[in-house]
């Protein structure tokens, strides 16, 4: 089982980028999604996201992240074109009816859905959790101990997701067909190995505690050992997500 919004090393233009100017791009273009209701401005946004997305070096690594969003896109689309009425039937024919205005409000919540959430996934695979955590605390002010909680937690999501990997291969291993039957009884089969699981976080989290506690956690202020600065590329980034944010509410 693979690991999902992980690092991803690599020297590509948005790797070298300040993780202030990734933070501020994620949430500009998260919030103008929501905000803006022109179709083909939210296309241009959802474009421009997989565009960085398959330009970065991080599509082998993201393939869990694609097929999350393809199914998720399909449902929105599905729900949205095959339930709504409003508007001029392009395809009516028994239960299947098909609708402009459905289409329109269909493809709106995919590029939608694509252009808010897709920046969050690149930025946490384009920028390691300790340099997100210290941009956060030195640029914002955001006490240590909370951003440490958020980068613990990006930590130990692809920790425990190989652990449960071995964990089903184990116990594949041992005769256990989880793959076959309807969809409850293979979540029943699954169900028991979160035990397993859950154990081995627990003794995880102990770990970290004492470990923290030993190096002297929260015991004084703090200083990192890598100091990231603000270049011409993050001054570029910044001004074209500005205009491209103000285009958006022009058109909006």
């Amino acid at each position: 089982m693979k690991a999902v919004l992980q690092y991803v090393p690599g020297n590509s233009f948005f790797h070298k980028l300040h993780p202030i100017t990734k933070i501020i791009w994620a949430i500009l273009f998260g919030i103008l999604c929501f905000i803006c209701q022109n179709i083909w401005f939210l296309g241009a946004i959802a474009s421009i996201n997989l565009l960085i997305f398959f330009t970065s070096g991080i599509v082998r690594e993201g393939k869990a992240i694609i097929k999350m969003f393809t199914l998720i896109c399909a449902l929105l689309l599905f729900f949205t074109v095959f339930f709504n009425r409003d508007g001029i039937f392009l395809i009516n024919y028994g239960i299947i009816a098909i609708s402009d205005v459905g289409l329109i409000q269909g493809f709106t919540m995919v590029f939608r859905t694509i252009g808010a959430l897709m920046p969050i996934c690149i930025m946490i695979m384009l920028t390691p959790a300790n340099d997100l955590a210290t941009a956060v605390v030195k640029h914002f002010r955001v006490p240590y101990k909370y951003a440490f909680a958020v980068t613990a937690t990006l930590r130990f999501i692809p920790m425990l997701t190989s652990e449960m990997g071995q964990i089903i291969q184990a116990q594949t291993a041992r005769g256990c067909e989880l793959d076959k039957g309807g969809p409850i009884k293979r979540f029943g089969k699954m169900l028991p190995l979160t035990i397993p699981l859950l154990s081995s976080s627990v003794k995880k989290t102990e770990q970290m505690a004492i470990s923290l506690e030993v190096r002297g956690f929260g015991a004084g202020p703090r200083s990192s050992y890598r100091n990231t600065k603000f270049g011409l590329r993050d001054a570029i980034v910044l001004l074209v997500t500005l205009a491209g944010y103000i285009v958006g509410l022009i058109i909006n």
